[in-house]
């Protein structure tokens, strides 16, 4: 298999586990690639509800704009997920997000995922820079890349 492309940066933010349930499987018994990045986003919501941030009670939302997935190995139903959830600042309007999944048994490696998230004002319908409250709870945690 090639070197994964997803580069992980050092320090881990948050650790998620998610058990492997029938909906996450494919046809062929395996956790299924389109249930890649919905395990990730209920991921980040539980990083950002440990910041006491929530989504829903702001005007402001975090959009996707792109994502990339590195998968490594196969898992299947029943195996428990943890996941490694890196976070980097990027810039005012955008920040980058960082996932490893592994098998909490074996540790071994199943995929890697970088999302950029943008921060949208649904009643100007704009994109706007990262609200002030995720900026000072990230404190130390994020990485600047300005």
């Amino acid at each position: 298999m090639p070197k994964p492309s997803v580069e992980l940066p050092n320090i881990v933010t948050h650790t998620a586990h998610h058990r492997v349930g029938q909906a996450d499987i494919n046809h062929a018994n395996y956790l299924a690639a389109v249930s890649v990045i919905p395990i990730a986003m209920r991921a980040q919501e539980e990083l950002m509800e440990q910041l006491g941030l929530d989504p829903e009670s702001s005007e402001t939302g975090m959009l996707m704009a792109s994502s990339q997935v590195d998968y490594i190995s196969e898992s299947y139903l029943d195996d428990l997920l943890e996941i490694n959830i890196y976070l980097v600042e990027l810039d005012d309007k955008s920040i980058d997000l960082f996932f490893r999944f592994r098998d909490s048994c074996s540790q071994r490696e199943i995929a890697r995922i970088k999302i950029r998230m943008l921060f949208f004002d649904y009643l100007m319908r704009r994109v706007v820079a990262v609200p002030h409250e995720l900026r000072n709870s990230l404190g130390s945690i994020a990485i600047g890349r300005n």
